[in-house]
Formats: structure tokens, C-alpha cells, sequence
């Protein structure tokens, strides 16, 4: 689902672990920017962790980055596919060679962390960079500071239902929807938190007690939402209060309501909403069975 990180100007960067967790819990890509030399400065498409902390050393060469304003993208990919390309941020603009950059400089430029509602993107275009390009990009040629007004930043939160952090050249931020605040730090959601995983256990005892099942894996998944219904292989019909879902739309049921065990199903989930049904601030950890 991605997650942004605001560090404003006059707050330390996130600690070296906080942005290995973030890229472990959101590995499709990640970029940054920053304002200098009048522009904000893009810098994206790193594929690899090692990639983007040489990136950040570097940076703090060139920059007092405590003092600088910083906002982090750390991507997990729903459309456009998982290119360095289509990693955030994105300067607004309505040319696709223009936001396909990987180093660039805006006037104005954004991060986005959610799925927009009616938009699937396309091959080598996101969902993020379709919406840039037709709705922020002439927004802003008729009110060049519609995202700092009121109404101006609802308009976006509407349409998408979803978060969004801007950074102009002057280094001015603004967010839309809710973030969370941490030693200074706006996320844009919590997993930018190490979350401790306990391994599930085999219920049957053995001489030596209970044994560790190795056919387990561990994945952040949430409850599917109660506004819908799942449709069975046979084309029946099911209460989603039984069925889970993880970051990438798998679906998994809970064979033993004893356990936290999952194993995966071929089911459909439905829903009136267009929300995406994996909520990242309510998903935890659990066993996935191979």
C-alpha cells in the first residue's frame, strides 16, 4: 500500500533501522525529495535497500538534511508494474517522459500512498501518475496553489480516498488525510513500526513439546471488511468475516478458529466501496500455510 514519510525542516532523518523497516514492509521501490536550488529535487527509483542508504548518505554530504525538509516514498506496487519508473515522487506535470525521471527537478511535486478509485493504470503508468496527469497538473495551471487551500486539498481527498504529501520549491509541505506523528516525523501510515512476529506452533504435543510447523510463513494481513461478500469456486456465496486479505489481494480463510493459521483460497471478495479492502493500519501478523 506504500507509506510516505514528512520529515520537515528542524527534524533528524528517520533512524537507519525505521527506513529498513520501511522498505521491508514496502519493497517495490523507493525516492525521496528535497527543495534546493529553488526546485524540489527528486530523486526515485531505487530497487534495492543498499541502493537507496548509499543514496541518503550521500545526500546528508550535500545537505543539512535536519535542517532540510525531507519526504520519503517507499512503494508497494498495485498498477504500472513494479519499475523504477513508477516509483514516487512524481513532479506534477502532464507529460509521462516528465514523471518517468528518475532525477528530476519541479516547481511542485508529490507523493501518493493508496489505490484511486476508478484508476487501474496501464503498462509503464501508475494509477498516481494517471491522476498527476490529468487532474493535478490543470488544477494547477488554473489555481497554482489550489493543494494548500482547504477546499483545494478536500477536492483530492475526495476524488481519491487516499494520502498525499506535496513539497514545493520554497520547501513548503502540505498532507492530505491522516498521518501519524512520530518523534517529529509524519507517516502516512504504521508501517514504518518493527513488528514482532511469534511463531505459530503445532497444537500436537510431542515428548519434547510442541514443534515449530516449517511448512509456515508469515504475512501482514487484515480482516476482509464487512460491507461485501465472497463468492465460493462453486458460486455460492459466504460471510467475509471468515476470510482475510494480505497487501497484494490474496485471500486466505481460517480453517481452525482455534489457530492463527491461514491457507490461501481461490475465493472473490465484492464490495459497494471502492476503498481498497487491505487496511495496513489494521493488519498484523500471521501464519500462512504453503
Amino acid at each position: 500500500m506504500c507509506i510516505i514519510a514528512v520529515k520537515p525542516a528542524g527534524v533528524k532523518m528517520p533512524a537507519v533501522k525505521t527506513i529498513e523497516t520501511m522498505w521491508t514492509n514496502n519493497s517495490d521501490g523507493a525516492g525521496y525529495m528535497y527543495p534546493a536550488s529553488g526546485s524540489v529535487q527528486i530523486r526515485k527509483g531505487f530497487m534495492s535497500l543498499g541502493g537507496l542508504k548509499a543514496e541518503l548518505k550521500d545526500l546528508s554530504k550535500e545537505v543539512d538534511t535536519t535542517a532540510t525538509p525531507v519526504i520519503m516514498h517507499f512503494r508497494i506496487g498495485t498498477a504500472g508494474g513494479n519499475i523504477p519508473e513508477c516509483t514516487h515522487p512524481f513532479p506534477i506535470s502532464e507529460h509521462p517522459a516528465i514523471l518517468k525521471k528518475l532525477h528530476n527537478h519541479s516547481k511542485l511535486a508529490a507523493c501518493h500512498n493508496g489505490m484511486i478509485p476508478g484508476l487501474r493504470g496501464q503498462a509503464g503508468i501508475s494509477d498516481t501518475m494517471e491522476y498527476i496527469m490529468t487532474q493535478l497538473a490543470p488544477l494547477c495551471k488554473i489555481v497554482p496553489d489550489f493543494w494548500r487551500r482547504p477546499d483545494g486539498k478536500e477536492i483530492i481527498k475526495t476524488a481519491t480516498q487516499s494520502k498525499w504529501a506535496l513539497m514545493d520549491r520554497k520547501g513548503h509541505i502540505e498532507t492530505i488525510g491522516d498521518f501519524t506523528e512520530d518523534k517529529g516525523i509524519l507517516y502516512s501510515n504504521t508501517s514504518y513500526k518493527t513488528r514482532t512476529y511469534y511463531p505459530m506452533w503445532d497444537l500436537s504435543m510431542t515428548a519434547k513439546g510442541k514443534k515449530q510447523l516449517p511448512t509456515a510463513r508469515a504475512d501482514f494481513v487484515c480482516e476482509l471488511p464487512p460491507d461485501g461478500y465472497v463468492t465460493l469456486p462453486d458460486g455460492g456465496m459466504d460471510d467475509p468475516a471468515f476470510y482475510w486479505i494480505d497487501r497484494y489481494g490474496r485471500i486466505y480463510c481460517q480453517p481452525d478458529y482455534t489457530d492463527d493459521v491461514l491457507i490461501e483460497t481461490d475465493v472473490i471478495y465484492h464490495s459497494d466501496s471502492t476503498k481498497d479492502p487491505y487496511d495496513p493500519d489494521k493488519a498484523y501478523i500471521m501464519d500462512i500455510l504453503l
